[in-house]
């Protein structure tokens, strides 16, 4: 009887230090899913992440006084800008921003630095991706321009575009590539001109479209023509779409905004 005592009470305290002990480990880990997560690439850790070059990818950090630093073949934005030096701190609680990386590159290493001077460094594997601006996208663009069909949702049939005014398909293809750009946040305008030396087509005018930068002392600018050289003119004659004159041109310019 004393014997199955004592194996009770043996038992009992096994149990409560188990307890005891299970308690502190659940504890432990309670407090280990509660730490805030200090870098994320697309939602994940950055080492589960494989980039695709050409395409865009989100990023999170967080901690006032942290940066992100990212090497030369790597472009960062952040809030729609990019950072010419790679570089960018946390003011506040976290920032938001994209990486970007430009093509044929094989390997990326992201170093985050933290407020007390020292530092990560992530190496993360590259594969190809669909770039921003690629053939298949700027062929689309080229044939909704200069085809025409009853479904002005397919095709745009922005053609005879000859310089000059009144030419109202000039008008209304210059329409067009205006709110193209207004609707990818660039502030745009008509300036007419008036060719004085031209006198069979004075008139005519540009599409200006501009992005306040954060910088004043760089300023970046990009252009091509949007009429077309009319058919039978000099010095091969045209066409009445431009495809090579200068709606590919046109179309280049429309994507990289």
């Amino acid at each position: 009887m004393q014997v199955k005592r004592a194996s009770e009470s043996l038992f009992l305290v096994t149990l409560m230090l188990l307890a005891s002990l299970s308690g502190c480990f659940g504890e432990e880990e309670a407090v280990q899913e509660g730490v805030p997560i200090v870098f994320q690439i697309d939602y994940q850790m950055p080492e589960d992440v494989v980039l695709r070059s050409g395409e865009w990818h989100e990023f999170q950090l967080l901690g006032n006084g942290r940066a992100i630093s990212v090497p030369t073949d790597v472009m960062l934005f952040v809030d729609g800008y990019i950072i010419p030096n790679g570089y960018a701190a946390v003011e506040g609680e976290s920032i938001n921003g994209r990486l970007l990386l430009t093509p044929y590159v094989d390997e990326v290493k992201l170093t985050i630095v933290h407020d007390d001077g020292t530092g990560d460094t992530y190496e993360l594997a590259v594969t190809n991706g669909t770039p921003i601006v690629n053939g298949k996208e700027w062929m689309d663009k080229m044939e909704y321009i200069t085809n025409v069909c009853p479904d002005t949702t397919q095709c745009g049939g922005y053609i005879n575009r000859w310089m000059g005014s009144p030419n109202p398909a000039f008008e209304r293809a210059a329409s067009f590539f205006q709110g193209h750009f207004e609707g990818l946040g660039y502030e745009t305008h008509i300036l007419r001109v008036f060719d004085h030396g031209n006198p069979a087509e004075p008139e005519s005018l540009n599409v200006i479209a501009w992005k306040r930068g954060r910088d004043a002392s760089c300023v970046q600018g990009m252009g091509g023509h949007m009429d077309i050289m009319f058919p039978g003119g000099p010095p091969g004659g045209g066409t009445y779409e431009g495809a090579y004159d200068n709606t590919g041109g046109t179309v280049s310019m429309m994507l990289f905004a």
